[in-house]
């Protein structure tokens, strides 16, 4: 392999030499010195580690990852893609390198240059405990990327080419994703799923949407019934409290609008 630009660092984290990055670091390699493609060894490494597991099947191991997060990577530069580490880590679905990322506090909801969120990017790529691990650490659920799509709609998009995204789907719904955002080309997530070849995927959103309809119907009736503040204070589900604020949003704007 010809060295490409960049460091002695850069090259053997992109070979995933772990000795040779070891001694380039005791030397006083910097650590974040950048490749030709803007990427640091931290990216680079995350990157070609996801490249070699899903072409040669080879599970990369985390001891680069570890030892450049030690000497202070920076885990918010951009490559000239618009990526973080975290970013390239969603990419390639490896939740050993995220789960050091964020032990190292990486921003779990840093976008990139088009808005994109780790959950965003993973969610497409059907990427399921990755996802479920950054819900858990505060992903924000509905996020907008430039096009006004969320992590949901970035699933449900790409679900007839990635088999684990109905389970995702599955996962943000039943963690309070908003089902009925339109995108700036005014898709939503159940004209989304029209065009995927996935009845299972149909079947989850439809029965989603009978659900949070019924769960509106409620709630609205409730407010009707015991006054806007009452019927808050009465509920305990987090999830129906959620939806009564739907209901009241939706007044706010009817009344609004009138």
């Amino acid at each position: 392999m010809d060295k490409p630009p960049g460091t002695q660092l850069w090259y053997h984290a992109i070979c995933n030499n772990v000795d040779q990055v070891r001694i380039e670091l005791n030397k006083g390699e910097l650590v974040d010195t950048v490749g030709r493609d803007g990427s640091t060894p931290l990216q680079a490494n995350i990157r070609t580690s996801a490249m070699k597991f899903q072409i040669h099947g080879i599970k990369p191991g985390n001891q680069i990852v570890k030892l450049l997060l030690q000497k202070g990577a920076n885990l918010q530069i951009m490559n000239f893609m618009g990526y973080c580490a975290i970013h390239d880590c969603a990419v390639g679905g490896n939740l050993d390198h995220l789960k050091l990322l964020v032990e190292y506090n990486a921003d779990v909801n840093i976008t990139t240059r088009e808005k994109r969120t780790p959950l965003h990017i993973s969610s497409e790529n059907g990427h399921v405990e990755f996802s479920k691990y950054l819900i858990r650490h505060r992903a924000h659920i509905d996020s907008l990327d430039i096009e006004d799509r969320t992590p949901l709609m970035a699933a449900v998009a790409s679900a007839d080419t990635h088999p684990g995204n109905v389970e995702i789907v599955s996962h943000l719904i039943d963690h309070g994703a908003n089902m009925f955002l339109q995108g700036i080309d005014g898709q939503t997530v159940e004209s989304l799923s029209i065009g995927v070849n996935r009845e299972d995927l149909t079947e989850v959103i439809k029965a989603a949407i009978r659900i949070k309809e019924m769960c509106l119907a409620f709630a609205s009736a409730s407010i009707q019934r015991l006054g806007d503040g009452s019927v808050v204070h009465q509920i305990d589900s987090l999830a129906m409290k959620m939806i009564v604020h739907e209901v009241l949003y939706r007044k706010k704007e009817k009344r609004q609008g009138e």
